[in-house]
Order: C-alpha cells, then sequence, then structure tokens
C-alpha cells in the first residue's frame, strides 16, 4: 500500500463542533479523513492507470520511432569494484516491420575515464530473419530458436517498460511538471524485492540473479526509482530513469550492486524511417 502524507482540512470540524459533542467530533473527524485517504488513493490508481493504458494504446499506432539508451553498472566488495558502461541506441519502425540495436561495453578507470570497448553485439530483426553482428566479426544469421529478447535488450524498450507498470498500478505514483506526467514507482520493504523480481532487473544486472543463487546468498533492494516521463498531449513516452541497487549477503562477502539505466526517445514517426544498416 502506498504511504502519503495528507493534509486534513479542518473545516469539517469547526461545522460540527456546533452541534457534536467532542468525542462525536473525533469519531466522525476520523471516518472522513479515512474516506478520503481512500478516495484519493482509488483517484490515483484510475489515474495511474488511465495514463499507462492511454500510452500503450499510442505506442501501438507509432509508426517508427528511434531511442537512445545508457547503462550504468557498479558492483563493490571489501576485494574489488567493478564500474561498467553500455551505450547504445534502439530503433523500430512498423511497416516493413524491423527492429534494429546496438550495444557496446567498456570498462572505467578510477579516474572515470573510459576503456577500450569490450564487447559489441549489433542486432537487426524483421518478420522473416534475425541477423546479429558480435564484436565486429560481421554479420551472421540466426536460427528461430534464439530468444529475441536476450539479444535486443527489449526490456528497455517503451512497450516493455509501459506494461512493467499495468499489473502493479497501485504501487504507481503519478506527478506533473509543465507539459509531462511522471509516473514512477512509490515501494519499501518487501515491496521492494518484489518490484525488483516483477521488473526482472536482477536478471539485467551486471551479477545476475543465477550468480546470486549460486552464492546460495540472500538479497534486499535498498533502492529503486524508476520513473517514465510521458507527453501530457501526445501520450507518447519520451524518457525513463532507473535507479537500482541491492546489497547481496553472501556467505564469504558482501556486493553493493548498482545500476543505472536512462532510454531517450528522440526521433517517433520520422517521415524517413529509421537507419540500419544492410545485412546481406
Amino acid at each position: 500500500m502506498l504511504h502519503r502524507n495528507w493534509l486534513y482540512s479542518g473545516v469539517t470540524l469547526s461545522i460540527l463542533l456546533g452541534a457534536c459533542s467532542i468525542a462525536d467530533v473525533e469519531q466522525e473527524e476520523t471516518l472522513i479523513l479515512s474516506d478520503e485517504i481512500e478516495d484519493k488513493e482509488d483517484m490515483f490508481v484510475n489515474q495511474s492507470q488511465s495514463i499507462i493504458k492511454n500510452t500503450i494504446d499510442v505506442e501501438k499506432e507509432l509508426k517508427n520511432y528511434q531511442a537512445t539508451i545508457k547503462i550504468i553498472d557498479f558492483i563493490s566488495s571489501q576485494t574489488k569494484q567493478v564500474e561498467k558502461v553500455t551505450e547504445g541506441a534502439l530503433a523500430y519502425q512498423k511497416e516493413p516491420e524491423v527492429t534494429y540495436t546496438t550495444f557496446s561495453r567498456y570498462g572505467l578507470d578510477q579516474e572515470g575515464n573510459e576503456g577500450k570497448v569490450e564487447e559489441s553485439l549489433s542486432v537487426v530483426a524483421t518478420d522473416e530473419s534475425l541477423f546479429s553482428n558480435h564484436n565486429g566479426q560481421g554479420w551472421e544469421e540466426l536460427n528461430s530458436d534464439v530468444e529475441l529478447s536476450s539479444l535486443l535488450s527489449l526490456n528497455y524498450s517503451p512497450k516493455a517498460q509501459l506494461s512493467l507498470l499495468q499489473g502493479i498500478s497501485e504501487f504507481v505514483s503519478v506527478r506533473e511538471y509543465d507539459d509531462l506526467y511522471i509516473l514512477s514507482i512509490e515501494a519499501n520493504g518487501d515491496d521492494l524485492d518484489d518490484m525488483a523480481l516483477h521488473m526482472e532487473l536482477f536478471d539485467q544486472s551486471l551479477l545476475g540473479i543465477e550468480d546470486i543463487a549460486q552464492h546460495e546468498s540472500t538479497f534486499e533492494v535498498s533502492q529503486l526509482d524508476f520513473m517514465l516521463f510521458i507527453n501530457k498531449d501526445s501520450f507518447q513516452l519520451e524518457k525513463s530513469t532507473t535507479v537500482f541497487e541491492f546489497v547481496i549477503h553472501a556467505p564469504d562477502e558482501e556486493y553493493a550492486v548498482r545500476k543505472n539505466v536512462t532510454v531517450t526517445r528522440p526521433s517517433v514517426n520520422n517521415p524517413e524511417g529509421i537507419h540500419y544498416p544492410s545485412v546481406h
């Protein structure tokens, strides 16, 4: 359940004082306050559900889009620190259907300087075929048994990010800033762990859920900030940010893991379509 601080007006109390005893007033005030809180929570849930639904409906009608993605993974323990940066792009067009992604991962030194690219992957997928280019070694056609989402990092697509919130709208708050709706998750305690599992954030981290299980360890989420920035007029998703932090309590060592993700969509419904490499 959401936790919010509500300011209750004393106007109702002043009106009731002339006709009720103090005990009656306190009981009536409590009932009214409870009803107002429940009504407002229902209102916010309904508002978030409506915005999510409208944005998903708009997403289905888009002809094309291009997005930029930046991911920073950081793992710290008593013996070592590892920081990796993954930068790339995600592009999609509806007709003819094409999805194109390209990602490069590199490390950072202690001064924050970029190291050489450690791994790169580009993928072009159509309704008929799937091609990948790993570490610049050339395009290779993949068979249909390959898990598409693992190659394309589709967890960062607008459609995937919106669908994450559909089942947890009671944890979604809505704020307004200029011409944007800002949707964010509000949860704490055990709910944070559940949210992270629901969003598959452990699988997307540099140290995945399989690594955690191998350590025979427990984990706890210390921070989960997930925000979607949606245009009020068009209901188009313009940007999303994720800050995910958790601690792994392993038998021999403790790990602090942090993941920052920024997805920005600068181009939607470009008349020229999207640009992607020829794979033939």
